[in-house]
């Protein structure tokens, strides 16, 4: 059963629950998807982030900010594949 969220907590998404006489917390991630490579990216520690037409977008890296900057329409369409490995690990 979910729970009153504690006045002491700070303003992020949580969840609590009553566990017996105990109030156990779940905070949850914000996450997004960097638009050029479509990694996973938890908002709060994104490399960078940017807004186009109204929209925030986050980053895993600077070089996937600046790939954006560059041609923002290009992946805010959905039509670029991710093609571009930022880390050298994903694409």
């Amino acid at each position: 059963m979910n729970a009153p969220v504690p006045d002491w907590l700070p303003p992020e998404p949580t969840v609590a629950k009553e566990r017996g006489n105990h109030t156990i917390v779940i905070r949850r991630k914000e996450m997004a998807i960097d638009p050029v490579c479509k990694m996973n990216v938890e908002s709060g520690k994104a490399a960078a982030k940017a807004e186009h037409a109204g929209q925030v977008y986050y980053f895993c890296s600077a070089t996937c900010h600046k790939t954006f900057a560059a041609e923002p329409g290009k992946y805010t369409s959905g039509a670029a594949p991710a093609d571009h490995s930022c880390c050298g690990g994903h694409k």
